[in-house]
């Protein structure tokens, strides 16, 4: 369909054809589906292209005005237009962009009439999208063949046009089918990624509980630091990985319900090496991540964490955000060596270790979202 512009050339073409032109015989050769236009102000003119074409079988339709001719084209395009370049009203060059900005009309090939002496009119016409021209005067053989040729062009252009949305058809579904194929592998990862992170809790948690609210607690976190959206998604699905290592602690010493001996201690603390070890070597970036805050989530910011005693910013940042999530948690759950204390207790807790065993600006980012923290707490517990 034509622009706006066209449209006012409707109704304009409507009056002008009713209140100027009733005097100019308007005739139409029989019309199908497909047809060539041609538009000229003189009806003899008209007359030797139809009577032209018609030899070859073609079908004609015939228009006086560039304003007629765009009710028509605006009714059913054609699918070759011939086109004088003096009209009165609109001009061919004028139509001629007019086609030419329309969607359904910008393939319709279109010759131009000129006479001998207007190559700069050849010239503008061919500027404004015309595909040919002929020169005055014209002969019977020569139109027939500038429609074959014009015909055929439309033939082609149509032809590549539907294959194109066939193609196109194609890609969109081939695209669909591996966006979802995506999806699923995605959800299959994450909940392998889940699934091994219970595997290591439920050596002293009853669910997965705690696993799901250090998720939340990480996403809480990282989002009040900026992190984007890929990021997040990377510390999100990562951090439940934090105790992969329990797997490897004796339950005499994960289990035990009383304070643990130093070596036992020691024991203990390498479950941080173990999950990192466990991890290691993957190209995922969920368990690549994971790898990094098991082996850095014991870590402390004045140094005198575990395994490595590393401090500062030189402990990775996930580390860092995992530590007071895991911290807090620990803190207000119970286990089975000790009784989980009241939200207030642990984040008071939580806040005397900013800047010896926490990083200050995480400990900030969880005084400032304590209320997400305590809808976590309340919301997500072990009879889930």
């Amino acid at each position: 369909m034509l622009d706006a512009r066209a449209a006012g050339w409707v109704h304009y073409s409507f009056v002008t054809f009713t209140i100027v032109h009733h005097t100019v015989e308007y005739r139409q050769v029989t019309r199908g589906k497909e047809y060539v236009l041609f538009v000229d102000d003189d009806p003899e003119i008209l007359r030797f292209y139809e009577d032209a074409v018609a030899d070859e079988g073609y079908k004609a339709v015939t228009a006086p005005t560039a304003e007629t001719a765009a009710r028509l084209v605006h009714d059913d395009p054609p699918q070759a237009i011939v086109l004088d370049l003096e009209m009165p009203g609109m001009g061919g060059v004028e139509f001629c962009r007019l086609l030419k900005a329309g969607k359904d009309t910008l393939t319709i090939p279109i010759t131009v009439v000129t006479g001998h002496g207007e190559r700069d009119a050849r010239l503008a016409a061919l500027g404004a999208g015309a595909d040919e021209f002929i020169t005055k005067p014209i002969t019977a053989g020569e139109l027939r063949l500038r429609v074959r040729n014009m015909l055929k062009l439309k033939a082609y252009t149509d032809h590549l046009a539907k294959e194109q949305e066939i193609l196109d058809g194609m890609v969109r579904e081939r695209t669909k089918e591996l966006q979802e194929t995506v999806r699923q592998l995605e959800q299959t990862r994450l909940e392998t990624i889940f699934r091994l992170s219970r595997a290591a809790e439920y050596k002293d948690e009853d669910t997965g509980a705690h696993i799901r609210r250090i998720s939340f607690y990480c996403e809480i976190l990282g989002r009040h630091l900026g992190f984007e959206e890929a990021e997040l998604r990377v510390l999100t699905h990562s951090a439940p990985l934090h105790d992969l290592g329990k797997i490897g602690i004796p339950d005499a010493i994960l289990l035990k319900p009383g304070k643990l001996t130093e070596d036992e201690f020691e024991i203990m603390k390498t479950h941080t090496t173990l999950g990192a070890e466990i991890l290691a070597g993957s190209d995922d970036p969920y368990l690549k991540a994971g790898s990094v805050i098991a082996l850095n989530h014991h870590e402390r910011w004045d140094g005198k964490g575990y395994p490595n005693g590393i401090s500062g910013e030189d402990i990775p940042l996930h580390g860092r955000i995992v530590a007071v999530a895991d911290v807090f948690d620990a803190l207000v759950s119970k286990r089975p060596y000790k009784d989980a204390l009241p939200f207030a207790r642990a984040v008071a807790i939580v806040h005397d270790g900013s800047g010896s065993q926490f990083d200050a600006h995480v400990v900030k980012a969880f005084s400032e979202e304590l209320a997400e923290f305590e809808r976590i707490h309340q919301t997500v517990q072990d009879e889930d």
